[in-house]
């Protein structure tokens, strides 16, 4: 059996987060029913290529952020991936919550 990552286990993995992100990602998945949240963090540090920065674009797709809203995703949220890029960490979490809570199945 897996063990549950804390906000610890989180930044000593992934540094380029820093402690402040790894607490957010632990609260999101605990407010969604992730099992691990270093699934979580898995996800963002593959999309932003190591970084977790929340201003990261992809060049092909424009895709930006923690965990690469395309242009469309982020204006059918009501926002932008501009507005996206100019948030903190921790300003972008509340969007890459509102995003997977109509992805991810309930508990």
């Amino acid at each position: 059996m897996f063990g549950r990552s804390s906000a610890s286990d989180i930044a000593a993995a992934y540094p380029e987060a820093g402690p402040a992100l790894a607490e957010a990602i632990v609260e999101v998945a605990g407010r969604m029913g992730v099992p691990d949240p270093g699934w979580l963090a898995n996800l963002m540090n593959f999309e932003t290529g190591g970084s977790f920065s929340p201003s990261i674009v992809n060049r092909t797709s424009g895709a930006t952020g923690l965990i690469q809203f395309i242009p469309t995703t982020a204006a059918g949220m009501g926002t932008s991936t501009s507005a996206l890029a100019a948030m903190s960490q921790l300003e972008q979490m509340r969007w890459v919550e509102a995003y997977l809570e109509n992805k991810v199945p309930a508990g």
